[in-house]
């Protein structure tokens, strides 16, 4: 079994508790690894992650601290878990204030 999930968290303090809340801006899930469309995916999470948030430009997430996260779980065939992203995608992770986590889980 592959499976694949992106999921941008942005997260806030409740200002009535003063605890932090995280709340899944976009989650995507595939049953399937592709290495040279990931980065595709991300920029699409990030435009997700905008619209959830009601706000236009990658710098207004900011306040969110939004934390793109990319896991791969794979327990059937053996891959090599690559991860390539281009500078326009780093780019707008940067612009947008993201942190960035990369879990694979290989089993195979």
């Amino acid at each position: 079994m592959i499976k694949t999930t992106i999921r941008i968290i942005g997260s806030a303090t409740d200002l009535v508790s003063n605890l932090t809340v995280e709340t899944v801006l976009y989650e995507y899930e595939a049953a399937e690894y592709d290495a040279s469309g990931l980065d595709d995916l991300i920029l699409t999470a990030l435009d997700n992650a905008m619209h959830a948030a009601g706000v236009s430009t990658l710098e207004l997430l900011a306040p969110l601290q939004p934390q793109v996260s990319f896991l791969l779980f794979v327990d059937e065939e053996p891959i090599r878990a690559v991860l390539q992203l281009s500078s326009v995608t780093v780019k707008k992770m940067a612009s947008a204030g993201a942190s960035f986590d990369f879990d694979p889980y290989i089993y195979a």
